[in-house]
């Protein structure tokens, strides 16, 4: 597993966020070789690597998987596991303490751009357990060569949680069934077309609604009527994004894609603004405060 993910993340991107490897905690020892110890924490630090990139807890049988996995490759070469599984501890502490939610989003894009590369040019049977398990949760829907983005149904989720939730805060109705389910089926064949920085807001998207979501919950009954006049009293409800689409059939099919198209454009358009990050100051001045962007490994 570690030997196989240290040849495909790149050697420059990696060096340029890379902090020395914290010491690891005295766990239970799962195995010995060579003199040297795999600990419960080593296998962890995988475990929450995971986790960052699909955003949610994993199932207790699929962390066994890792762990068997680590177990195997420790035995066949301790050194090279554990150099390797310090590089990603890293990785993560250097993620867990920026407070930069750009930075946090890019780190998540890097590693979900680089497993989709790794999935579609390794056999099945051959992906480490990390990248299998990576494969169940995220589907990669577009992929772009030329802006190295990477468009995923958490993406596209997160993205109508937004929408949905500002709508909700300007006193609009949620969008429904039928419209959630023409965003998903054209955006990723619009997003080729999307320019470079609205098919990096997607990739922000997962951390933004992660961040105003667990704030809202938060808040008191009363806080969050406070927020919800402060949101509207600021016009933060032009900003909210518009999604209108109808299904292409018959004769019209040529014009009501160019209309949905425009639409998509318009709802990225009115994403790309500074209104999820108005709302989240919202939420953040209302609510306790105190460093909303750092990231956690306690899903």
């Amino acid at each position: 597993m570690t030997n196989r993910l240290a040849k495909f993340v790149p050697v420059v991107i990696l060096l340029s966020i890379l902090l020395p490897a914290s010491i690891v905690a005295q766990r239970s020892v799962l195995a010995t070789s060579g003199g040297k110890q795999l600990k419960e924490d080593h296998v962890q630090v995988y475990v929450n690597l995971l986790q960052f990139i699909i955003g949610q807890k994993i199932k207790a049988a699929e962390a066994t998987q890792i762990r068997n996995e680590s177990i195997r490759e420790f035995n066949e070469d301790p050194k090279k596991y554990l150099d390797e599984v310090g590089q990603w501890e890293g990785v993560l502490n250097r993620l867990r303490q920026t407070t930069d939610p750009v930075q946090i989003a890019d780190g998540r894009m890097m590693f979900v751009r680089e497993f989709y590369k790794f999935t579609q040019n390794t056999p099945a049977n051959d992906l480490p357990a990390t990248i299998k398990i990576f494969n169940r949760y995220v589907q990669v829907l577009h992929y772009d060569t030329k802006t190295q983005l990477v468009l995923t149904n958490k993406d596209i989720d997160a993205v109508l949680s937004y929408i949905d939730f500002s709508r909700q805060m300007a006193g609009m109705t949620r969008l429904g069934a039928v419209e959630k389910k023409n965003f998903k089926t054209y955006l990723p064949q619009y997003y080729a077309q999307l320019p470079a920085q609205y098919q990096a807001a997607f990739a922000l998207m997962p951390i933004v609604w992660e961040v105003i979501d667990g704030q809202w919950k938060r808040l008191t009954p009363a806080q969050r009527k406070q927020a919800t006049a402060q949101f509207q009293a600021q016009n933060v409800q032009q900003q909210v994004p518009q999604y209108q689409q109808q299904t292409p059939t018959g004769a019209y099919q040529n014009q009501q894609q160019m209309q949905q198209q425009a639409q998509m454009y318009q709802t990225l358009s009115n994403m790309s603004r500074s209104s999820h990050m108005t709302t989240m100051n919202i939420l953040e001045n209302i609510g306790d405060g105190g460093g909303y962007w750092k990231m956690s490994d306690n899903l």
